[in-house]
């Protein structure tokens, strides 16, 4: 049975690869900067309530201080970053939905999950989906009510997989 919400999680996952690292990088510099203000070896800091770290831990007991203030612009724009990131994901989400809930509902599953699919994250695709050829243009896929959404979120979703060559 298809399952549209577990092809988009997964389309979704590979999308954002790129940005998650790329977020993370920018968190373990904040670290590294707030441990040589603080002159400590610290796992990460807190910041507005939340704790930000190291994916890895340090040997021992997790070490955290607070952000230092020189520091707060660098994490105001991370969050601002991740921020976005979240309101996107919202909006690719719902727009995958509509593109590939009615694929669920046709003898050509596979065909119409391919033209369903915006090319540039098609290598998200199980490689025998994507390895069809493109029958229909993605746009013939959109449900009419939904083309000017559609036109909307395709520059994000581009974006993003633009993204995933630089990180």
């Amino acid at each position: 049975m298809f399952n549209s919400h577990q092809w988009i999680e997964g389309i979704l996952k590979k999308l954002y690869e790129a940005e998650h690292r790329r977020l993370q990088i920018n968190v373990n510099k904040v670290v590294e900067a707030n441990n040589t203000l603080y002159k400590v070896l610290a796992d990460g800091f807190f910041y507005n309530g939340e704790f930000y770290g190291t994916p890895v831990r340090m040997k021992g007991k997790r070490v955290s201080v607070p952000l230092h203030i020189d520091l707060f612009g660098q994490m105001d724009d991370h969050i601002h970053d991740a921020n976005t990131l979240a309101e996107d994901g919202v909006k690719i989400r719902q727009l995958l939905f509509k593109l590939l809930e009615p694929c669920g509902n046709t003898g050509h599953m596979a065909q119409d999950i391919r033209d369903a699919v915006p090319d540039c994250i098609q290598d998200a695709l199980p490689n025998e989906i994507r390895c069809l050829g493109r029958i229909r243009p993605n746009e013939q896929m959109v449900p009419l009510p939904d083309m000017g959404f559609y036109r909307e979120i395709m520059p994000k979703i581009e974006f993003y997989a633009a993204a995933r060559m630089f990180y």
